[in-house]
Formats: structure tokens, sequence, C-alpha cells
């Protein structure tokens, strides 16, 4: 894709947030390619014309046409990105209208997907609940091993369908088909029992608390089962409003609307109460500890809610200050703020004491283990807090050592 650079591509809003991955050269070699087989462009400068006039809107027709149909994986690999969090939100959206993207659990991306990556491998589906694993194998069957009772029992799948993803709770499996209904087994009390999907509704995605499942459907609603306390009641979403993306604590569910309210069901106590969102504000993204969820608003404040030791109480953030991203561990949260400094708050054992950035240093990313925190700093040094024994002691680097950058 090298050769592609020299064309002088101005489009430089669409890629203003990748600094260390430019999928300019990605993104024109397939309007190129859109382009020339439907003859709707006869010569380079008019594809450099059509490239610059999309470059400036992220939801240009053609753009997202082709991003709707790619792999993620692909897309990732093409461009040699190996976190996801360095997409812009707008292609990463567009990415995920894909219906396969969509079946790729959110935890296996946010986790499991960066190894992979860097070590150019296949990405092999394997799943598991606290006890027992599942493999999705290449014919589009699936192998379990494991516990008997909590999943590790060889599932009937319907005869003549084909398993996409799996999904799991701490005892259970939930299989999503190739005609969209989803096929479960395991622990009849976490989330094995039959889910009766609505008929004639397909399944989108799949979430999970420790011990319910909860599915999108094909017209935004939510379809729950599992323990009643742990989200698996009916979810009840307010009439005429639709589910854009769920997320999950242990033991509540926490779902983001189509007017940018959110809608929370499961343990009252562990983020399944009233969310209280400030009135007039509306929610960008949500993150979770264990028990507590922490949303990002519109004007880059936040709003958390669940348990107040594990991360839902209400932080301090300094004023003057907008919320970029945050990250958690089990019980704690850390925000990187528009300064490059972060504001931690929760479990003082598990990441919410204050991280101590060496002064004059900036964050430039934060990762997590259960119980500790370690931020990458823009000098190429890192920077950890928490449980000591989980990663929180400052590590000794090679001298004259640097971290590589994504």
């Amino acid at each position: 894709m090298s050769n592609v650079r020299g064309y002088g591509v101005t489009g430089r809003n669409l890629f203003q947030t990748l600094p260390e991955a430019d999928l300019r050269p990605y993104v024109f070699s397939k309007l190129i390619e859109y382009s020339l087989n439907d003859g709707s462009f006869q010569n380079l400068r008019a594809i450099n014309k059509e490239f610059a006039r999309l470059s400036k809107d992220i939801r240009g027709d053609q753009l997202m046409a082709y991003l709707k149909k790619e792999s993620l994986i692909k897309f990732l690999q093409t461009n040699n990105i190996t976190n996801v969090h360095t997409l812009k939100k707008g292609i990463y959206d567009g990415l995920m209208c894909n219906p396969n993207n969509q079946l790729i659990p959110q935890k296996y991306i946010l986790n499991d997907l960066r190894p992979i990556l860097l070590n150019k491998g296949t990405p092999y589906k394997i799943f598991s609940t606290n006890v027992a694993f599942c493999a999705v194998l290449d014919n589009g069957t699936v192998h379990t091993w494991g516990d008997q009772l909590y999943g590790g029992q060889q599932p009937n799948i319907p005869e003549g369908r084909k398993v996409k993803s799996v999904f799991s709770t701490n005892y259970a499996f939930c299989a999503v088909l190739d005609n969209g209904t989803v096929h479960t087994w395991g622990d009849q009390n976490s989330g094995g029992q039959q889910a009766n999907i609505p008929q004639g509704r397909k399944v989108k995605s799949v979430f999970s608390t420790g011990l319910a499942f909860c599915a999108v459907l094909d017209n935004g609603t939510v379809h729950t089962w599992g323990l009643q306390l742990y989200g698996g009641q009916q979810a009840n979403i307010p009439e005429g409003r639709k589910v854009k993306s769920v997320f999950s604590t242990n033991y509540a569910f926490c779902a983001v609307l189509d007017n940018g309210t959110v809608h929370t069901w499961g343990d009252q106590r562990h983020g399944g109460q009233q969310a209280n969102i400030p009135e007039g504000r509306k929610v960008k993204s949500v993150f979770s500890t264990g028990r507590a969820f922490c949303a990002v608003l519109d004007d880059g404040t936040v709003h958390t809610w669940g348990n107040q030791r594990h991360g839902g109480q209400q932080p301090n953030i300094p004023q003057g200050r907008k919320v970029k991203s945050v990250f958690s561990t089990g019980r704690a949260f850390c925000a990187v703020l528009d300064n490059g400094t972060v504001h931690t708050w929760g479990d003082p054992d598990w990441g919410g004491q204050q991280a101590n950035i060496p002064q004059g240093r900036k964050v430039k990313s934060v990762f997590s283990t259960r119980s500790a925190f370690c931020a990458v700093l823009d000098n190429g040094t890192v920077h950890t807090w928490g449980d000591q024994n989980s990663g929180g002691q400052q590590p000794t680097l090679p001298n004259s050592s640097r971290i590589a950058s994504w």
C-alpha cells in the first residue's frame, strides 16, 4: 500500500486522531477499487477529489459502504493496528455495522486481540466459562471440554446450522448461529436454560453478567435470561426506544439507548439501580468495574453509579478538565484527562488511590490487570500503581529502554 502515499491525498480530518497508524493509504486504495469497479470515476484526479470530499465526513456513502463489509480483524492487520482504541469512532462504528464483527465479544476485542495481532497470528475462536472451554471449529461446529455441569458437555447444535460466535457467563455458554438464533448450554441457573428468543427476531449481539445473558435483537429491543438477580429479569426498555449497545458489571446490565440515555437492570447494589444521568446530557460511552458503572457524557464529564467502594462514588474530576477515556480494574476506575493527567477513584487497594504520575509527564495510554494500573508516559517510560502483587509495583526496565508504541 505504500505507493499510494505519493498521490497527495489531502483528507486530514478523517484521520486526525491516528498519528501512529495512518489509514489514508488503505482507505484511498479501497476507494480506487470501488470507483474503478463501478466506473464512477475516469481518472486519478477525480478519485483524489472524491477522497478529499469523503474525508470531511466519515459517513460518506462510499467510505461507509466498504467499512460495513470489512472484517475488523483484517482491517486491523492490514493497517498494522494492534490497539482498537486508536481507531476514530466513526471508523470503528462503520466496521461494527458488519454483522460478523458484531459477533466478536467485546471482552475479546479489548483484551485478547492485541497479543494475537502483535504476533500476527490467527484469531482462534476459543471461549470459556470459569471451568470449561468451547472451541469454534472452521466448519462452524463447536467442541467443548471441562466441567460437564458448567459448559463442558457437548451441545446439541441444531442440524445444518453453523456457529458464528460464542459468549459465556461464569457457568454457561450461548452460541449465536448463522440464522440469527442462539443455542445455550451449561448451568440452567446461569444462562444455560433455553433462551426463548421472540419468534421472527434475529440476534445481533450478546452480552453477559456473571450469571445472565442479554441479547440485542434486530429490531433494537433486548431479550434476557439467566439468574434474575444478575440481570436475567425482563429489561423493560422504555417504549419507542432502541438499544444501541449494552455494557455490564458482574451483576447488572446498562443499555445505551438511541436518544443518548441509559437504562439499567440487575442487582440494585451493583449497577442495576437507576443511573440518574444529569438532565440534558447524553451518554457517549460506558465503562464498568465488577460492581459499578461509569458513563462519559457529551460534555466531557463522567457520571457513576453502583457499589461505592468499587467505583460507584462520583469522582472529583479537577474543575475545567474533560475526560478523554476511562479504564478500570475489578474495583477502581482511571480517567485520562484532556491535559494528559489521570484521575482515579474506587478501592485504593485495587488502583483507586492517587496515581502520583511523575511531574511534567503526560499519560499516553493506560492498561490494567485485575487490581492494578500501568500508565505509558510521553517519554516512553511506565508508571504503575495498585495491588503490588498484581503488577502495581514499579518495574525496572533495561537502561535507556522505552515502551514501543502500538
